[in-house]
């Protein structure tokens, strides 16, 4: 994929996460041309200091040329997108592997030691793969680390406390689940739930509930009040919006909980 990309904001929106777009993001990027084959997401952490950075995404801008990647994930699983034109994020690369003019750079709120929060996890994997399959590709071909693809190997530790081939299998499993990995409630995480639905896929959704700490929800089938006030709590609890709706990231945490 060649040019801008200008998509961004419109793809993780849709995959149902919280947006905040940077003035003048859609024409930033460091080459006219824009990209040469965009094909992968490269992961960073952004040594911030051990808690909540809010100032990152200023310096991102005002302390590198143009933009220092495309995209930060705050702790809060909160995507704030900098630019849609190439960014120099990834620096010198292997041989064969995605660089700057063909990968997206996301720099998220973490440094080396610090634990990450469940919250701000499950919003980079839910993100990765919308922003994968829009590429037409999936996080096995298309998701590395900064230290993976950094030349000469060992010059960069970024995300620190991750594994690769454990984060390729999680993002992919967000609409295609590895066997024996986490394996979701029916039906695929894009179908929403609410309250006032029935069947199958509200009992996977209250047997997970009763899994997360809460014993005495019954598996009916039916989504009444009962299971809207847990939902709820479950969401807060972990950092999602508190809508009472099984949306892409309620499912996501869901299956975390079901393979637990």
């Amino acid at each position: 994929m060649n040019g801008f990309a200008t998509w961004l904001a419109d793809v993780l929106t849709d995959a149902g996460l919280h947006v905040r777009e940077l003035d003048g993001w859609r024409t930033r990027g460091h080459y006219d041309g824009g990209f040469s084959g965009l094909r992968a997401v490269v992961w960073h952490h952004d040594a911030s200091g051990e808690g909540d950075s809010p100032g990152v995404p200023a310096a991102m801008l005002g302390n590198w040329d143009v933009a220092a990647a495309q995209l930060w994930v705050d702790r809060s699983g909160v995507w704030h997108v900098l630019a849609a034109g190439p960014a120099y994020h990834a620096g010198r690369v292997l041989p064969g592997k995605p660089d700057n003019h063909t990968s997206l750079g996301v720099e998220t709120d973490h440094t080396t030691g610090e634990d990450w929060p469940e919250a701000q996890l499950l919003s980079l994997r839910v993100g990765t793969h919308a922003i994968l399959s829009h590429l037409g590709t999936d996080a096995a071909h298309g998701l590395e680390f900064h230290r993976t693809v950094c030349s000469p190997p060992g010059r960069k530790s970024d995300p620190d406390g991750l594994v690769l081939a454990d984060e390729r299998r999680r993002v992919d499993a967000v609409a295609h689940p590895v066997p024996g990995l986490v394996p979701p409630p029916r039906p695929p995480v894009d179908l929403p739930l609410h309250k006032g639905d029935h069947g199958d896929r509200v009992g996977d959704v209250q047997r997970a509930l009763a899994k997360a700490g809460n014993p005495d929800l019954q598996e009916t089938g039916s989504f009444d009040g009962a299971t809207d006030l847990v939902l709820r709590r479950f969401q807060d609890n972990r950092g999602i919006d508190e809508d009472g709706v099984v949306g892409p990231l309620t499912w996501a945490a869901l299956r975390v909980v079901a393979h637990a």
